[in-house]
């Protein structure tokens, strides 16, 4: 009998050579549970996976868990138009990793696009691309979900730290990405949830946030002991500094060319649509040859008003539509 992970792993299907795969998620990958408090300290890590995967019919002896290696890199936009439609743009800047497109419809929740790192899924060193698949769901780095709302992380290099209030259960900072597409239907319902946990760090690096839907946008982020949170229904930008703390802002925005380069087309009152979306991409895109960090692993851009989202993974390849109804070169 077909298991749902038997049906998830035959869901697989290749893209490009990059490699760059597709993938349906079949079946409770528990996320509820997790987010309501199934980890009370890190020793519940291991234990819990454990019994994730023997329920998927995929047992594994899992080691205490490891984060992938320094680097930052990413940047990330909203635009919405004069005519009210919104646009959001996101590079992924790592270095060369098998890329998932990863669907989810998780009962009771609702369905998602989300884009993985699959090597980002290896944090307990099984060194297994089935088990990779099966934990994908809980490390998404951007993702819209079907209500149009769309949530995307990026490094942060100095200046931030998540505080920690009594009373918060604890969760993974690329895990509540998950947890938002499963169950927020807007900006201000994210903004909400995040308010509801504490945010352990769970890479070489602490995140800021991008939460975008028709419209508005909003920046997350933490320093100085709190959440901070900038709404905005016309434009938004950040790459791997604070921008909301004014000091830190005043001392990087000049040094790092990608912001500059965003700040410029975003206040220029151009419209941003779909090409000049993809031209600001290039721009501030920082592939280099042998993908090595930080390098441009991936550009998508996400049209909420619409549903569909336009992604590019590598270099030379073209961009790949996909919807929760279908997907298409």
């Amino acid at each position: 009998m077909m298991t749902d992970a038997d049906r998830t792993i035959k869901s697989l299907r290749k893209i490009n050579p990059f490699p760059f795969y597709a993938a349906r998620y079949y079946g409770d990958y528990r996320m509820r549970e997790f987010m309501g408090g199934a980890l009370q300290s890190p020793a519940d890590v291991v234990p819990f996976f454990q019994d994730l995967f023997a329920g998927l019919g995929r047992p594994a002896e899992l080691n205490f868990p490891r984060f992938p290696g320094e680097g930052a890199g990413c940047s990330a936009f909203f635009s919405r138009s004069e005519k009210g439609r919104a646009l959001i743009g996101k590079n992924l800047d790592w270095k060369r990793a098998p890329v998932l497109l990863l669907k989810t419809r998780p009962a009771g929740s609702y369905a998602s696009l989300s884009l993985v790192n699959l090597d980002f899924c290896d944090i307990f060193g099984l060194n297994s691309f089935e088990h990779n698949l099966l934990l994908a769901p809980y490390v998404p780095l951007d993702g819209m979900n079907e209500k149009g709302l769309v949530v995307s992380m990026l490094s942060v290099e100095e200046g931030a730290s998540y505080p920690r209030k009594e009373g918060k259960a604890d969760v993974g900072d690329y895990n509540i990405i998950r947890g938002i597409l499963d169950s927020c239907a807007s900006v201000d319902e994210g903004i909400d949830l995040f308010r509801r946990y504490n945010l352990l760090q769970t890479g070489p690096l602490p995140l800021h946030y991008l939460l975008a839907d028709r419209y508005e946008s909003a920046i997350v982020e933490f320093f100085g002991g709190e959440m901070h949170v900038s709404t905005s229904e016309e434009r938004s930008y950040l790459t791997n500094f604070p921008v909301l703390n004014g000091e830190i802002r005043e001392k990087r925005k000049g040094a790092c060319l990608r912001y500059g380069e965003l700040m410029k087309d975003l206040e220029s009152g151009r419209e941003i649509d779909q090409r000049e979306g993809e031209r600001i991409l290039r721009k501030v895109s920082q592939f280099t040859g042998d993908f090595q960090i930080p390098s441009t692993i991936w550009s998508v851009i996400y049209r909420p008003d619409e549903g569909v989202m336009h992604l590019k993974v590598g270099s030379n390849t073209p961009y790949f539509r996909a919807s929760l109804g279908k997907e298409s070169p």
